[in-house]
C-alpha cells in the first residue's frame, strides 16, 4: 500500500485509486465492527475492544498518511 513514489508518473493516479479502494474496504469493515459492537446486548470482552480500537486505529493511521502523500503530490 501506499506504492506513490515506487512506480511510473502515469501509474500515481491508478496507485491512489487502488489505496482509495483499500482504506475504504478498511473503514467499512470497521463500521460494520462498530455497529456490531453497538447491537449487542452482551458486553464486549477485552480482546475484542482491544482489537476493535488496534484495528480502528491502524486504520486512521493510513488514513492520514494516504491524505499526507496525496496532498504532497497534488
Amino acid at each position: 500500500m501506499f506504492n506513490l513514489f515506487g512506480g511510473k508518473k502515469g501509474d500515481t493516479l491508478t496507485t491512489i485509486k487502488s489505496d482509495a479502494n483499500e482504506l475504504r474496504t478498511q473503514i467499512h469493515r470497521i463500521q460494520k465492527e462498530f455497529s456490531t459492537v453497538l447491537e449487542s446486548k452482551g458486553r464486549a470482552t477485552k480482546d475484542e475492544r482491544t482489537s476493535i480500537v488496534t484495528t480502528s486505529l491502524e486504520a486512521f493511521n493510513k488514513i492520514d498518511s494516504f491524505l499526507y502523500q496525496v496532498d504532497k503530490r497534488t
